[in-house]
């Protein structure tokens, strides 16, 4: 799991219904990029047609994306424990702030 198809599984579980279109926007990419991440998220992710515009597809978590989410949000997290383990409790806060200042 990259961190673009976490970031865009975690908006789609968020905001059922967005368009990938809007995906795309949130995430400052192109809506090509959109579109290889939510194929490359297969199974998890449902797309629905979207009424009035034959052009859109409105994204959802599909049962098995709503039954895995947990697990992936743990793995992540674990993760990001895990790459934060030699950090001192002042350097995680610091680096937090920097991140949050990078990307409000």
């Amino acid at each position: 799991m990259t961190t673009q198809r976490f970031s865009a599984l975690v908006l789609i579980a968020a905001n059922p219904g967005l368009k990938q279109t809007e995906l795309a926007a949130i995430m400052g990419i192109a809506r090509s990029g959109a579109l290889a991440i939510v194929e490359a998220l297969g199974e998890l992710v449902d797309r629905h047609p979207v009424p009035g515009d034959a052009r859109a597809q409105a994204l959802a978590l599909s049962a098995e994306g709503q039954a895995r989410l947990p697990a992936i949000i743990a793995e992540v997290r674990a993760h990001d424990r895990e790459a934060a383990g030699d950090l001192t409790a002042d350097e995680v806060a610091t680096l937090k702030a920097l991140l949050a200042r990078v990307a409000p």
